[in-house]
């Protein structure tokens, strides 16, 4: 259940970010340059929580 919300979770958490922090930059970005921005991203912080954090322990 919790791995099943984190593979929920991280991507729309990723897409908020980049959608929030977005303004900041005033980069004109449309919806595709977001989620060109947020695939990797999001691959990246799937391989901290799952991959990195057990071969941590």
């Amino acid at each position: 259940m919790v791995t099943a919300l984190k593979i929920i979770v991280i991507p729309l958490y990723v897409l908020g970010m980049s959608l929030l922090i977005n303004p900041l930059f005033n980069v004109d970005l449309d919806l595709f340059g977001h989620i060109v921005v947020v695939i990797p991203l999001t691959l990246m912080t799937y391989w901290q929580v799952f991959y990195f954090n057990k071969r941590k322990k």
